[in-house]
């Protein structure tokens, strides 16, 4: 996720928690019968309150408040299911110049010769970064009757080369492999 989901993500999180917290204790003071709790149940029942529901706006301020925290709501569960997509990263510093390689290249590239290979009917390169983990995802469509031997022979080349593409640097690889359905 992005600093910025995870931030807001956190605040929203904090405020919902000091609100839920809030009003148990105001519901256990009362309970108890506690001065403080009952002064608060005072001040909180005034005569508008009551009548709320009968001005004319009410209804739409109920609309626009469902809306707006439908909307906010699907914004929250969207944002944290998404997975961040990488593009360049840097690998090395020396000095005041920076080597920087593109993952999501990388990752296409390795893609594209594992379509060359017999059997492979699909192949689809992606690069993530999950949590502070860089993941290069190779997703492998082949044909029922495809080898298995010589698909994971193309596959531990596609790691090979890899490796030998981004020496000294973290980042796991997945290989999905899916097997087209087969037509009757």
């Amino acid at each position: 996720m992005k600093r910025s989901t995870v931030a807001f993500g956190r605040i929203f999180t904090f405020l919902l928690a000091a609100v839920l917290i809030a009003i148990s204790v105001w519901a256990i003071a009362s309970h108890y019968d506690v001065r403080e709790a009952e002064q608060v149940s005072e001040a909180a029942s005034f005569d508008s309150w009551n009548q709320l529901y009968e001005q004319p706006w009410y209804n739409y301020l109920l609309f626009g408040l469902t809306v707006l925290f439908a909307v906010l709501g699907l914004w929250i569960l969207i944002a944290n299911l998404r997975l961040n997509r990488v593009g360049r990263v840097n690998v090395e510093r020396k000095g005041k110049t920076r080597s920087a390689v593109a993952l999501d290249q990388i990752a296409d590239m390795t893609a594209e010769v594992l379509e060359q290979t017999p059997g492979v009917v699909q192949s689809k390169g992606t690069a993530i970064d999950n949590k502070r983990e860089r993941i290069i995802r190779i997703t492998t469509t082949v044909d029922p009757q495809a080898s298995t031997d010589v698909i994971e022979a193309a596959h531990q080349q596609a790691e090979e080369d890899i490796r030998v593409a981004l020496p000294n640097f973290d980042v796991r690889t997945e290989y999905r492999l899916h097997v087209q359905s087969v037509e009757d």
